[in-house]
């Protein structure tokens, strides 16, 4: 399956990545997944919610606290 989003405002990298992110696991909740494996390029964001990076930027904060709460409503989530 391959869901297309576009995001209207601009935003760094990073922040489009988070937002693909949410999609994504919003999506995958929606269908009922319980678990769920992400893989990505993305080191950051990987980094911040496997809790390796300890300091999160300001303009990431919003992101990561989202996705983190659409995490724990799975039983599984495994990071590559």
């Amino acid at each position: 399956m391959r869901i297309l989003i576009e995001i209207k405002s601009l935003c760094s990298y990073n922040e489009a990545e988070y937002e693909a992110l949410v999609v994504g696991l919003e999506t995958l909740l929606n269908l009922g997944a319980i678990h769920v494996l992400i893989t990505g390029d993305s080191k950051l964001f990987i980094n911040q919610l496997t809790q390796k990076f300890k300091s999160i930027k300001s303009n990431f904060l919003k992101y990561f606290s989202y996705a983190s709460k659409l995490l724990s409503r799975f039983d599984e989530g495994e990071f590559k």
